[in-house]
């Protein structure tokens, strides 16, 4: 099972119910808001959960819950978007956001990762949150779940075979844990209109040469 960091405060259990999360351009999508346990991101183990959106569009925005414990090495969380290979993770990412570990607090709230490139999802079809950052016990950000299956549109996943970045080693926590999370939808770009099509207006000939080689230089003059 998936390892975790000691508490700040209070045994695991108790519902944690998560801060606002910052402004977005996208609209909340997906999100699942209880947790109560906690489990750490180290060098050699990653988190992640699948969800199911329900808007097509740009994902420019996930929210977690996060808090450090000690010292983590740092310098940053890292976040990304992935496809899923069957019901598991993808190893490609879609699109990757960081925030520093200074931003990270002792005691756990909802903090937002932007994405300057958003990832292009489809309504229906299942996608995968990956975070992780360098830690080991007691000096390490933790990433907060719920013990219990409240989210029907994914769950949670780890991988504590390889090293950060993780690659597709993932591993289920469980058939009824998920992560608590934010998704946000931006509506898709719109499609670049092609450039006009220019028609080029032939020039008549004249019956008598004379005639037809004047009416030809006029009409290259208009042209132009």
């Amino acid at each position: 099972m998936i390892r975790k960091i000691a508490l700040v405060s209070g045994a695991a259990g108790a519902l944690f119910l998560g801060a606002a999360s910052s402004a977005s351009a996208g609209t909340l999508d997906q999100q699942q808001t209880a947790s109560n346990t906690d489990a750490g991101l180290f060098s050699s183990q990653s988190v992640a959960q699948t969800f199911t959106p329900g808007l097509t569009g740009r994902l420019d925005q996930v929210d977690l819950v996060l808090y450090k414990v000690g010292t983590p090495p740092g310098p940053s969380v890292t976040v990304e978007i992935r496809g899923t290979s069957g019901s598991n993770p993808g190893a490609a990412s879609l699109a990757t956001a960081s925030i520093p570990i200074s931003s990270v607090g002792t005691t756990q709230a909802f903090l937002s990762f932007t994405f300057a490139s958003p990832a292009s999802v489809a309504a229906g079809t299942k996608y995968a949150i990956v975070v992780y950052s360098p830690g080991a016990g007691g000096d390490a950000v933790g990433v907060w779940y719920q013990n219990s299956d409240v989210y029907s549109g994914g769950a949670s996943f780890y991988d504590n075979t390889e090293p950060i970045p993780p690659g597709s080693a993932w591993i289920p926590n469980g058939t009824s844990t998920d992560l608590a999370f934010k998704t946000y939808v931006a509506p898709p770009l719109p499609a670049t209109p092609s450039a006009p099509t220019v028609h080029k207006k032939k020039c008549k000939k004249k019956k008598h040469k004379r005639s037809a080689e004047s009416a030809k230089k006029k009409c290259k003059k208009k042209r132009r």
